[in-house]
């Protein structure tokens, strides 16, 4: 597999709605030439970081896109992407945020017995407290109920972002830092402003099929 072009092609968002597929490795490779020949080839159209986060991005992850300092509008609002993404997605300077990181497996020791590596979401210990103890939601900060608060999120600070009222009251901070987004305390709008994201992610991605 390690040499089988089809299993390094991965689909990749290089620009807002301009979805391409690359080739994607995080080592050289040497592969043969069809003439017998053996040839080099790095394969690293994507090595920066590759290594690093190859295990989150086989997570078939969610990935907030957005910029810090944004130059102009289209930088301030923010994409949702399931595949790789180009650090220029925004012109420059993308910021790639995972909804959910994969914590290495824990290796034994004379005063413990380790453990498998395991799956948790991108959110604070401190921010799942709260929002728990708001909206009367049980489980620790690597329960299901916080992963599924965690995708919410991404879809709810996607949906605000991309409103024109919040760009327009909003518009002197969000050129100077990263966007502010108020979280109401009622779950019913909560969820309605997470399914007009989702909605919204569907439109803007470029492999999706919209009916």
């Amino acid at each position: 597999e390690a040499h089988s072009p089809s299993a390094h092609l991965k689909r990749y968002l290089y620009r807002p709605l301009d979805g391409r597929y690359i080739w994607y490795d995080t080592k050289r490779r040497q592969f043969q030439a069809a003439n017998g020949e053996s040839r080099r080839w790095s394969g690293n159209l994507i090595q920066r970081f590759g290594e690093q986060f190859k295990a989150d991005i086989g997570l078939e992850n969610l990935f907030l896109c957005a910029v810090e300092d944004p130059r102009r509008v289209s930088e301030s609002v923010p994409l949702l992407s399931t595949t790789l993404v180009d650090l220029h997605l925004h012109d420059r300077g993308t910021r790639v945020i995972p909804a959910w990181a994969v914590v290495a497996a824990e290796e034994p020791t004379l005063h413990s017995q380790g453990g498998p590596a395991r799956v948790i979401p991108n959110l604070s210990s401190e921010v799942w407290r709260l929002l728990s103890r708001t909206w009367s939601l049980s489980g620790d900060v690597e329960s299901q109920a916080a992963c599924r608060m965690t995708e919410d999120l991404f879809y709810y600070g996607l949906a605000i972002l991309h409103s024109p009222q919040y760009q327009i009251d909003n518009r002197a901070g969000l050129e100077q830092d990263w966007a502010r987004i108020p979280i109401t305390r009622c779950a019913r709008p909560f969820a309605t402003i997470v399914e007009h994201g989702r909605k919204l992610s569907t439109l803007l991605d470029p492999w999706s099929s919209v009916q």
